[in-house]
């Protein structure tokens, strides 16, 4: 039974993924959150954050930048946040230019952030 290796994604290599992904969501809102800088927090290479991610299909980059696109549409579309101007909100989360910020939110989610915060026409 000592000999059974582990099930796919629970090795050491998974595990310091979710450690990474973990720091990541817990500095997002850090604005020169770099890969540089994420390696060296988690006292790893730039190399090996890097490989960490290959087998997921995405880079540390892009899940860094999904993951702020992400809490910014929440951010639109939460009541509490109404007063905020969108540009807050983008600052908020780590974007350093409004117009990167609002190209990318439409090619990831389709609508400008303005029209995700109005909500589907009626």
């Amino acid at each position: 039974m000592g000999d059974a290796e582990p099930p796919p994604g629970f090795g050491s290599q998974a595990m310091t993924r979710a450690r990474v992904q973990e720091f990541i969501l817990q500095h997002l809102h850090v604005d020169d959150l770099t890969p540089a800088k994420v390696a060296a927090a988690n006292q790893i290479s730039v190399r090996y954050l890097h490989l960490l991610f290959a087998d997921t299909g995405t880079s540390v980059g892009e899940y860094m930048l999904g993951k702020r696109l992400e809490a910014c549409q929440r951010a639109l579309t939460d009541p509490a946040c109404r007063q905020l101007h969108i540009s807050e909100i983008a600052f908020r989360w780590g974007f350093q230019s409004v117009s990167h910020f609002c190209r990318t939110f439409k090619r990831r989610f389709g609508m400008t952030p303005g029209e995700a915060r109005d909500g589907p026409p009626i």
